[in-house]
């Protein structure tokens, strides 16, 4: 067998699309696009890839004006991705499986036209972390929470921006066979419908706080010169990666005490909790931005990014018609389950996600000139200029 798969992942593998882990290549796999288990696959992979390669070219752009962080937040979250999933990917090399208490296997992704690390790791996960960031970051740029508030008050903005866009296409996902969550792991309850309240509160929305919020501490405590040269780049980017994970495994703390551990621990409680911490961070970013428009007759919204604005139009306009075309199996599915045996996410939360994407991407618009386009990084905002 090629590389280290536990039976749970042969399990839920085969249920998911009918693949193992025999032939799986270590490193880099390639399938054809018109043969994984169905057309949303392809369809998610080119859409997520090329919101990644916009977000990057923006960033190059920036780079070159003399603006380092959209380069730095393009690249922290995935060094942040390897750190944090690959134990989740092989949990029996770091001891996690098959012992007392233990995550076991969280979940297991479905294979796409392009895998890394033996099928676990798809090309489109790589790129929906980059792709995310960068697009939160400049909205919230844009609405100037950054100038006006400061560090922690964009990067909690910036926290809400990405939930909002991520959980559009984090409802869906198990409906359409993109993913597999592992029901009976403790790191899976307590859920939103399909979505793992952890999924929501840490990934969604703690993750990208924590990497803004270190890129950009590191940028303002060297008087706005702090990535001027490429090993200072490097050294955010790595600084943000490593620091986020320990970060969130700090903030998940306080859920897993509420769960008061065990085999079995209170799920109740720990809905409770991770709900009231989810609301709190979403509601303080929602404020700060509500605050930043309220005032938009005083001092304009800037425009964003237009490759980054581009990306993200473009990314609800295929998920509206994602959604749209699985709308029938949802509403015919019968206590969560679909009639081809896949689990739904919530379609209220989906759409609520959705319009508060569009109402943010309307506010920062770009209208040519009319909004402020700053080149230097001002020392003493942490934040980057408009393209």
């Amino acid at each position: 067998m090629a590389g280290p798969c536990p039976a749970d992942f042969e399990r839920m593998a085969a249920e998911l699309g009918g693949f193992t882990c025999d032939g799986a290549q270590p490193i880099i796999g390639l399938r054809n696009p018109f043969g994984l288990t169905n057309w949303t696959l392809p369809v998610l992979e080119v859409l997520v890839v090329a919101c990644a390669v916009l977000a990057l070219v923006h960033a190059v752009r920036r780079y070159r004006a003399g603006d380092r962080v959209p380069m730095a937040l393009w690249w922290a979250p995935v060094v942040y991705l390897l750190v944090i999933e690959i134990p989740v990917y092989f949990p029996n090399l770091v001891g996690a499986e098959d012992t007392e208490n233990s995550m076991g296997v969280v979940f297991v992704h479905n294979v796409f036209a392009v895998e890394f690390l033996w099928d676990r790791l798809p090309l489109y996960i790589v790129a929906i972390y980059p792709a995310m960031t960068v697009l939160a970051y400049e909205v919230v740029r844009a609405f100037g929470v950054f100038a006006r508030r400061g560090i922690l008050a964009g990067a909690v903005s910036v926290g809400f921006v990405h939930h909002c866009f991520y959980e559009v296409f984090d409802h869906l996902g198990p409906q359409r066979s993109w993913w597999l969550w592992n029901t009976a792991s403790e790191a899976n309850q307590p859920a939103v419908a399909a979505v793992p309240a952890n999924s929501i509160f840490l990934f969604a929305t703690v993750g990208p706080i924590l990497v803004t919020a270190v890129i950009l501490a590191i940028t303002r405590r060297r008087d706005g010169t702090g990535l001027d040269t490429f090993p200072r780049l490097v050294g955010a980017i790595l600084c943000a990666g490593i620091a986020t994970p320990i970060g969130l495994i700090i903030v998940g703390v306080p859920g897993r005490i509420a769960g008061g551990g065990g085999v079995q621990p209170n799920v109740g409680a720990q809905a409770v909790v991770l709900g009231l911490l989810t609301v709190a961070f979403l509601a303080v970013g929602a404020w700060f931005l509500a605050g930043a428009w309220l005032r938009r007759a005083d001092q304009p919204l800037a425009s964003a990014a237009p490759l980054v604005w581009l990306s993200g139009s473009a990314y609800l306009a295929v998920f509206a018609l994602l959604w749209a075309v699985s709308l029938p199996a949802y509403f015919a599915a019968a206590e969560g389950v679909t009639a081809s045996g896949t689990l739904t996410g919530s379609l209220p939360y989906a759409v609520a996600c959705w319009l508060v994407c569009v109402l943010v991407l309307a506010a920062v618009r770009p209208r040519g000139t009319d909004g402020p386009a700053q080149v230097a990084v001002p020392a003493d905002s942490g934040q980057g200029g408009a393209e």
